[in-house]
């Protein structure tokens, strides 16, 4: 029933193409912004590729507040 009523009545969206000149000067813009801005991600663990098993507990369990940086 939803599925009928979805597709009926939901109109279609365009998709716009992106060259790859558009994406790289949106990029460049965000990284502009980001660095004005001096927006930086928050680390919320760093642990050794050893300790990856312990990096998963701690992402199953919801509990991460930001990135967690593994070292090589």
């Amino acid at each position: 029933m939803f599925r009928k009523f979805f597709f009926k009545y939901s109109k279609p969206f365009a998709v716009k193409e992106y060259s790859n000149q558009d994406l790289r000067e949106t990029l460049e813009q965000l990284f502009k912004l980001a660095e004005q801005f001096d927006i930086r991600p928050t680390i919320d663990l760093t642990l050794s590729l050893e300790e990856y098993e312990d990096a998963f507990e701690r992402l199953n369990s919801r509990k991460v507040v930001g990135k967690t940086i593994f070292k090589i």
